[in-house]
């Protein structure tokens, strides 16, 4: 299964470089059934950065409102959500120490939750197996092989 990081999964809204792997790699997971999580804190990332695009005109005003709707169709069909709640947090304040941003230990911590959960049964609609964590940020990727995670970096090549 797969988790996104707010870096990887803007890659399907906008394009740039990794965009067609993250699109890809999307696409296997959904056709072999896997779940593709994000963190709840995703949503207001994603939107925050499609109005940058906006604002600093990468995007038009009509490509920023499609790309906004394709993402929340798939916030609401497409995309387990990761809650921040407290099993979250403690595992952020443990992985604050490999001096991550907020948010981005808020992204591992969640992964590692999922991993761990997957692991001990926690989830039984979700189907086993490794949990793999897309980044495009060098330092978080870095972070989450400390963790024992699978890393998908969407601008290495194959």
């Amino acid at each position: 299964m797969l988790y996104l990081d707010t870096s990887a999964l803007i890659k399907q809204y906008v394009r740039e470089p990794g965009t067609e792997r993250i699109s890809a790699r999307l696409q296997e997971e959904f056709v072999t059934g896997r779940s593709v999580f994000t963190s709840v804190l995703a949503f207001a990332e994603v939107h925050a950065a499609l109005v940058q695009r906006r604002n600093d005109k990468s995007l038009s005003n009509r490509t920023f409102l499609l790309c906004r709707r394709n993402f929340e169709t798939d916030w609401q069909s497409s995309f387990s959500v990761v809650a921040l709640d407290s099993s979250v947090l403690l595992i952020v304040r443990e992985v604050v120490e490999l001096n991550l941003k907020g948010a981005d230990a808020v992204h591992l911590a969640s992964a590692v939750w999922l991993r761990d959960s997957v692991a001990l049964g926690a989830l039984p609609d979700v189907n086993a197996g490794s949990v793999t964590f897309a980044t495009s940020d060098k330092k978080l990727a870095k972070a989450a092989l400390t963790k024992k995670l699978s890393v998908f970096i969407p601008e290495d090549h194959p």
